[in-house]
């Protein structure tokens, strides 16, 4: 018994097994399956292996350790998940010769027609396939410019963004880079995509570090107001309407979302702006907050909505002074 194990062979599969990862596990498996469909596969088949994995990720990186470096592993895994996907992606775009699928260009009044010889396909192949999405709730301009790192962020894999937002010779060199959609306003204003829990504090803070701008402005509003905007209809709507969530896991979210906000203050965010409503209303930024949180907060957090209201004038004296920050539309 004793010469079983401490035969070598015994010994490095008791090694292998000492750090055996079950999440690293299933987060590679989903992958390898990613590469194993039929290149015919549909849209909504990829993205729920791609959801699968990611929602793994999102698991594997909340119980890292943030003193420790991030397990290489992990990393590989997220790696070959992003380029097995946009495979499947480029590879939608070509027909079964390999040449890039053509797109019949129409004059409006159906006399003219030409063929683009595979332009529009190339296109579509070389941006990212995030930003492709089969569900129509997902759908955007393309000028959003999503990545994988946009991904990430709405996912929460805090551990990993910061990694990633790390590299480079200068600090916010990766964040600067992103064109389109700013990387803090995937974490402020999330999408159908992900669960939108799933971007915590920690991960604004993250961006934020690194030199996120909640003052940046995207879609001729900034990052703020459009997180104003997104937490009056969420939650301000949600109060009156019963939301469908429980009361503790509103409480939870609201406590967490308190926290973001307190984090996007303290790096000067436009305390003046106000957005408006669906119905035309104004909402100051301190209503805008007053009505999201209170209805759901017990004792203990309302102390936490206090102190950050404190930060913002109050609405009679705004209107006194004229500096209301004006802005229109809606998500």
């Amino acid at each position: 018994m004793n010469y079983i194990l401490t035969h070598p062979q015994t010994v490095e599969s008791l090694k292998r097994w000492a750090h055996f990862n079950p999440r690293i596990a299933l987060l590679g498996s989903a992958v390898q399956q990613l590469k194993c469909v039929p290149p015919t596969s549909s849209l909504q088949h990829l993205w729920a292996f791609a959801t699968t994995a990611l929602l793994v990720a999102n698991d594997i990186d909340s119980r890292h350790d943030p003193a420790k470096e991030l397990d290489q592993e992990y990393i590989m895994l997220l790696t070959a998940l992003d380029s097995t996907m946009q495979y499947h992606h480029e590879n939608s775009q070509k027909g079964s010769n390999g040449q890039y699928l053509e797109t019949r260009l129409q004059d409006p009044h159906g006399i003219v027609g030409l063929e683009d010889r595979g332009r529009e396909s190339k296109r579509i192949a070389e941006m990212h396939w995030s930003n492709f999405h089969f569900d129509p709730a997902c759908f955007h301009q393309r000028s959003w410019q999503d990545s994988f790192l946009s991904l990430a962020i709405q996912f929460g894999l805090c551990n990993y963004v910061k990694a990633e937002l790390g590299k480079g010779n200068s600090a916010g060199k990766v964040l600067r880079s992103k064109k389109g959609r700013p990387l803090l306003d995937y974490a402020l204003v999330p999408s159908t995509i992900a669960p939108y829990h799933l971007a915590k504090p920690r991960l604004v803070k993250t961006l934020l570090d690194h030199g996120a701008d909640p003052n940046a402005k995207f879609e001729k509003r900034t990052c703020w107001e459009r997180a104003l905007q997104w937490q009056h209809e969420s939650y301000a709507s949600a109060a009156s309407e019963g939301g469908g969530w429980t009361l503790d896991e509103a409480r939870g979210r609201a406590e967490e979302r308190i926290e973001i906000f307190q984090l996007l203050v303290s790096r000067h965010a436009d305390v003046r702006s106000f957005i408006v409503t669906a119905k035309g209303r104004r909402v100051s930024a301190r209503s805008v907050l007053d009505e999201s949180f209170r209805p759901w907060l017990n004792e203990a957090p309302l102390k936490g909505l206090e102190t950050l209201l404190a930060s913002f004038p109050k609405d009679d004296e705004q209107r006194r002074r004229g500096t209301f920050s004006f802005s229109v539309g809606k998500i």
